[in-house]
């Protein structure tokens, strides 16, 4: 007598093969060419869709101004985005959206607290008083993991300290001070 298991091999098995891993089934990851061609089409959307209206400035000297303006018109340390080489810094007042693009990437070590953040050829985010929402192209390293940062906020109450945000809800709040610049060090004291 032969017994018959629900588990056991179908003998036709033609019709439940499995599909070969082949590239389209590989997880998203950051070397994923899909990831990086959705990701641009995102930004590039974004982009186009808030420019029509916006201020846009050209070259390094002049966009480190006017990002630096944008900081502090919103009440937000000027530190919080040394970026260099900066081709292009876009404003748009009626939605609140920016966006800086530039030469390359850009990994810097904020040594008042301990950390490395990543700043992404380009970084766009909505801007309000005391705020970053929607915040793209700007990452943390946490141990050894890079963690998405998509929104910066300093609290109402508490001015002296800032919360970076991810898309999950993790938070974690630092002093204002570890993200301003020598000169506002010196205005403060």
């Amino acid at each position: 007598m032969k017994v018959k298991f629900m588990n056991s091999p179908r003998k036709n098995t033609e019709s439940h093969k499995v599909p070969k891993a082949d590239n389209k089934y590989k997880p998203f990851s950051r070397e994923n060419e899909n990831y990086r061609i959705k990701t641009s089409v995102v930004m590039t959307t974004q982009l186009a869709t808030h420019r029509a209206d916006a201020e846009i400035y050209y070259g390094d000297a002049i966009c480190k101004q006017k990002s630096q303006d944008l900081l502090d018109q919103f009440f937000l340390p000027r530190g919080l985005l040394p970026l260099n080489d900066i081709l292009e810094v876009g404003y748009n007042r009626t939605s609140g959206f920016i966006w800086l693009k530039q030469q390359k990437k850009k990994e810097h070590r904020f040594p008042a607290i301990g950390r490395t953040v990543l700043y992404d050829t380009e970084v766009s985010a909505f801007i309000e008083e005391r705020r970053f929402r929607r915040l793209t192209g700007v990452k943390s390293k946490e141990f050894f993991l890079w963690i998405t940062v998509s929104e910066i906020y300093v609290d109402q109450q508490n001015t002296s300290k800032i919360t970076f945000g991810t898309s999950t809800g993790i938070a974690k709040s630092f002093p204002v001070s570890a993200f301003l610049i020598e000169e506002e060090t010196d205005r403060k004291k």
